[in-house]
């Protein structure tokens, strides 16, 4: 996998998503050599990515490009989400939850009323919420589920896939 900060020319994936030690990503390798290899028969999922950090929000894009199981699509305006989201059709949305023009949970709300969107999960990427917690809760609060900030890549490459393989 490329470093990010060769890409975006900014902090590298790891250090972004957390001060931890460096992890080892391990992909499942079949999935990415079929995308190497051109294999159509191996979809990528499409992943929408909300937040108005445009570096964080590259950073993931990035992660979960690279590991040829996803396509991701990246927005930083609130107000862009539900029109981004009807054209992209993503199989899951990572949205930030402290934003400007709107939070994340008015964001979730609109998607939630789009009758063309509203089986698309929703899973909150914050920092509101500490690992600790995340942890008591399984990554559940209030009906919402959440990955806690800082995330390693890891772990959010995990969450990712442990949703989008449940389709809800």
């Amino acid at each position: 996998m490329k470093c990010a900060r060769q890409a975006l020319e900014m902090p590298c994936a790891a250090c972004l998503f957390s001060a931890a030690v460096p992890v080892t990503i391990r992909y499942p390798t079949r999935n990415i050599q079929a995308h190497q290899q051109g294999d159509a028969n191996v979809p990528r999922k499409k992943i929408l990515v909300v937040d108005d950090d445009q570096a964080l929000a590259e950073t993931t894009k990035t992660v979960l490009d690279d590991s040829g199981l996803y396509e991701a699509c990246v927005v930083t305006r609130p107000k862009a989400v539900r029109r981004t989201a009807r054209e992209f059709m993503p199989a899951l949305i990572l949205m930030d939850v402290i934003m400007p023009e709107m939070d994340g949970g008015t964001v979730a709300a609109q998607i939630r009323a789009d009758d063309g969107l509203k089986h698309i999960p929703i899973v909150f990427l914050t920092s509101v919420v500490g690992k600790d917690e995340a942890r008591i809760h399984d990554g559940i609060i209030g009906k919402e589920r959440f990955i806690a900030k800082p995330a390693n890549v890891a772990d959010l490459l995990a969450a990712v896939e442990s949703i989008v393989r449940r389709g809800t």
